[in-house]
């Protein structure tokens, strides 16, 4: 999982995404949290920051 962290005009956002498992190699996001939010995720230690 890669994600990001956006600025927006709302708050700081973080973005996930997937990269699928074939020849294209094409990625898929997969969650967009605002930081802080109530159900932001807590097990992110083994996620790839790609900022």
């Amino acid at each position: 999982m890669y994600t990001c962290i956006i600025d927006t005009p709302l708050g700081a956002m973080r973005a996930a995404a997937k990269t699928a498992a074939s020849p294209e190699g094409t990625a898929a996001l997969t969650g967009l949290w605002f930081i802080g939010q109530r159900y932001y995720p807590e097990k992110i230690e083994a996620w790839i920051d790609g900022s």
